[in-house]
Order: structure tokens, then C-alpha cells, then sequence
């Protein structure tokens, strides 16, 4: 604590003689007593959640530094460190997923104020649709043509596709 030392006044004299001590002051300990996500898993392509940081006798404006350890940056919005500004005991700071094109998943660990909690960021395989068109109408003998369009394909797979037929001979 801080030390302070000088007169005590009396409002009443008690004698002819000042008195003196040594005042101690003590700061009441500040203390981050929670850290928790709002969710236990997101989804790594646009999922949030958000950490709470909570403590006692924090000061309006407190940056406490924050780690973000078991995924790696490209899996996030944003970086791996920061800082959470305290208001009212309280601070929080977003986890943004991003999806990449590796099927895994991850769990991520936010460390601030000595308290730590974790969630999952969960890689969906992606719902691949196809779309198809026809240069129609076909002239019976003739070859037809289809154009194959693919939605929500990852990186550079590939799908394989069956073509069947509904007419009288087989493709």
C-alpha cells in the first residue's frame, strides 16, 4: 500500500503538543474472478462468440492483454493477441471463425487476466448443389451437350457425376 505521513488535526484542542503517525493507505485488490465463452462451439465459416472477462475493483479503461493459442490466424477474424478494455468490471472481446479449405476441427483456447476458457470451431464440409443446362431442344441423333455448374466446392476437389437417361436408349 502507499504510506502517507504527516499531521492528523483535531478539530477539539487536546493539548499543546501535534500529534503525529503513519497513515497506511491500502488500495482494495483488483482481481479477475471469471473469463468464460458464450458458446461451446462455433462454426469456423462466419461463427461468433464472444468473451466475457469479469473482475472486482477494475478502473474504467483497464487493457488486459489476451492470448488466443491452438488454432492458427488464418482461422480467425483478426489477430491471436489484444487487449480486452475493462468498463464497469467487465470487458469482452469477439471470436470471428473463418472457414479455410482443411476439414478439421479445432479447439481455441482465450487466455486473459490469468482466466482461460475454450471452444471448437467446427469445419462443416461444405453442401456442394450442381446445376445443369442443356443446349435444348435436341434434334433426335443429334449430341447433346450439358454444362455442369458446382456451388460450395473447398479448394480443389472434385465430384464425381452420373449422367442417366429417361429416353428410350441409354447414354
Amino acid at each position: 500500500g502507499t504510506v502517507f505521513q504527516g499531521l492528523i488535526s483535531v478539530d477539539t484542542p487536546v493539548s499543546a503538543v501535534d500529534i503525529s503517525d503513519n497513515i497506511t493507505v491500502t488500495d482494495a485488490a483488483l482481481a479477475y474472478t471469471a473469463g468464460s465463452f458464450n458458446v461451446a462451439s462455433i462454426a469456423e465459416n462466419g461463427g461468433t462468440a464472444t468473451f466475457t472477462l469479469s473482475g472486482t475493483n477494475i478502473p474504467d479503461g483497464t487493457l488486459v492483454p489476451y492470448t488466443i493459442t491452438g488454432i492458427t490466424a488464418d482461422d480467425i477474424v483478426g489477430a491471436l493477441t489484444g487487449n480486452i478494455t475493462m468498463n464497469s468490471n467487465s470487458g469482452t472481446v469477439d471470436v470471428v471463425g473463418v472457414g479455410d479449405a482443411n476439414l478439421e476441427n479445432e479447439t481455441l483456447t482465450l487466455t486473459a487476466g490469468g482466466k482461460s476458457d475454450t471452444i471448437v470451431l467446427i469445419d462443416a464440409a461444405p453442401t456442394v448443389t450442381y446445376t445443369a443446362s442443356t443446349n435444348t431442344p435436341v434434334t433426335e441423333g443429334s449430341n447433346i451437350q450439358y454444362t455442369m455448374v458446382a456451388t460450395q466446392v473447398n479448394g480443389s476437389s472434385y465430384e464425381d457425376c452420373t449422367v442417366t437417361s429417361t429416353g428410350t436408349s441409354a447414354i
